[in-house]
């Protein structure tokens, strides 16, 4: 109604509609979602064509019927959620072991038998005592009569006799307790160890430049983890664990010199596990054991049962060491699922959103507007705009007669 003698009577037509019916425009401050995905949600289920998105400030304004514009809002306030987060409480121990044993007598591994003579010396004078300044194999006239005890000399790599007797035990336990809070289906990284430098050097074909690069490697504990919260408080966990270490250093000739190679000794595995909020989960397993005997011996004397142990030394050697992993999720936020009159309502039919059958409005949301009985028509139903819709203004369908 446009004024209190005047009605506006109007076929019910796309085009009619789209010339007489009031649009409003809606901002909306997305808080959580993303702002694209929420336009493209509505794009989708409500047809709206004029939506304009702002990325930074998480800003969507929309333009369209009040109906659709309620639609939207419903839309919005049933996935515009907080996203649930995670505190992750990992333990990571390394138990070793470790046991030398060393028994035994050491003997001298060469032994030499040299003749000293001395140098600058004739056998016609004789003036140079044997063995005095004189170098190794060369022996005069005068030395050779003299039959000094000095000319020969026996010499022995190590001390002749060494008596070994030495036992070492050790129980090591390094224990890491990182705590971790995540969101949902993001990935968290935990790196505990060092940062070895590894040079590179690199030739020009002609040999003339040469240069050098340093990369870092990682070694010791790198924990990745990756959750996913459920709506029954439990949580999925993408799990990757590697201790790495350098097992062994090789020097190897480079243009410049001397190149350090690392040799890296590494352990990993990787799971994925559903835990509940609270529950501690062991991951155990990674076992690295080294039993290492060895013996020197005299060749022959060594051999006996018995008498052998008094010609031979031993040496065994046992490395144990094992890593255990303890994880236990803590829910800090967890999605709060909306009631059911959020994220069920009427949404009209195909041609009007928002309305009820017939493209009239919903009984719960508009109260119907008395009209009196009109003559039947061949052409399509008329369209009954709600008092909510134009407000001051009432509607009749065409043909039919509103009293005042």
């Amino acid at each position: 109604m446009i004024s209190e003698t005047t009605a506006l009577i109007y076929p019910n037509t796309p085009q009619k509609l789209r010339e007489y019916q009031d649009l409003v425009v809606k901002t909306f401050y997305i808080a959580n979602s993303d702002v694209k995905q929420t336009a493209n949600l509505i794009r989708t289920i409500l047809k709206t064509r004029d939506i304009f998105i702002d990325e930074k400030l998480n800003l969507l304004v929309m333009k369209d019927t009040p109906n659709v514009i309620r639609l939207a809002e419903k839309l919005i306030a049933a996935s515009d959620l907080a996203e649930p987060e995670v505190m992750l409480e990992v333990e990571v121990l390394e138990i070793s072991y470790n046991r030398l044993l060393q028994l035994g007598v050491q003997f001298p591994g060469t032994a030499a038998v040299s003749v000293v003579g001395g140098t600058g010396t004739t056998a016609s004078t004789g003036t140079a005592p044997a063995g005095t300044g004189g170098t190794p194999g060369v022996l005069t006239l005068p030395e050779l009569r003299s039959r000094s005890a000095n000319l020969v000399r026996f010499t022995f790599s190590d001390p002749l006799f060494a008596l070994s007797l030495r036992q070492t035990d050790g129980s090591t336990n390094l224990l890491a307790n990182p705590r971790i809070r995540v969101k949902n289906r993001e990935k968290a990284k935990i790196h505990i160890g060092d940062r070895v430098p590894v040079l590179t050097t690199t030739a020009a074909a002609t040999g003339g430049f040469v240069s050098q690069s340093v990369t870092y490697l990682d070694v010791g504990l790198k924990l990745e983890v990756e959750p996913q919260v459920y709506m029954e408080d439990d949580v999925g966990i993408k799990i990757g664990l590697e201790v790495s270490s350098i097992s062994n250093t090789i020097q190897t000739p480079s243009g410049t010199g001397t190149t350090l190679v690392y040799q890296i000794g590494t352990r990993n595995t990787s799971t994925v596990l559903r835990l509940h909020d609270g529950e501690t989960q062991i991951l155990a397993g990674l076992i690295n054991d080294e039993d290492r005997r060895s013996a020197t011996r005299i060749p022959g004397i060594g051999d006996f049962p018995v008498l052998g142990r008094l010609f031979s030394s031993t040496s065994d050697s046992i490395a144990k060491s094992e890593i255990v992993l303890l994880i236990t999720p803590r829910l800090m936020r967890n999605v709060a699922r909306p009631d059911s009159r959020t994220v069920e309502f009427a949404a009209g039919t195909e041609a009007s959103a928002g309305g009820g059958p017939l493209g009239a409005a919903p009984a719960q949301q508009f109260a119907p507007t008395p009209q009196p009985p009109v003559a039947p028509s061949q052409a399509a139903p008329p369209y009954v705009a709600p008092p909510s819709v134009l407000p001051g203004n009432t509607q009749v369908p065409f043909g039919g007669v509103q009293s005042q």
